[in-house]
């Protein structure tokens, strides 16, 4: 979901994920009519992989997905979906409340407890144990 918001304490990573998401959306334009297509797959925090090898817990607000969803995410992709969203519950309109209204991401982010956790995994990538 980093193309999709703001990731702290990840900067380089969330800029990486905007800048595919748009690539992909821009591609997809271009080959319209083609028999090429394009999508782009945003999960969320996956249970298993980068975000479970911290030992950290996800704040429960971002109820994480598992491995098993994001392929099934990839294959609507593969399937003509131009944007997937593997989520746990529904988020464009939380997606959409937050541009219209771009000071409450942060607040929400720091509220439930996001904010802090990717602080913690971010001070565990530093040390080396992530």
């Amino acid at each position: 979901m980093s193309a999709k918001g703001p990731t702290p304490f990840n900067s380089i990573y969330a800029a990486t994920k905007y800048g595919l998401a748009g690539f992909t959306h821009s591609l997809r334009v271009e080959l319209h009519g083609t028999g090429v297509h394009a999508g782009v797959v945003c999960p969320g925090f996956v249970s298993e992989g980068m975000w479970g090898r911290t030992g950290l817990k996800a704040p429960a607000v971002l109820k994480e997905v598992t491995a098993g969803q994001v392929v099934r995410g990839v294959m609507k992709a593969m399937g003509g979906a131009g944007e997937v969203l593997v989520t746990a519950g529904p988020v464009r309109p939380l997606l959409a409340l937050f541009q219209m209204f771009p000071g409450l991401e942060g607040m929400m982010m720091r509220r439930t407890g996001v904010v802090r956790v990717l602080a913690e995994r971010a001070e565990l990538a530093e040390s080396g144990d992530s």
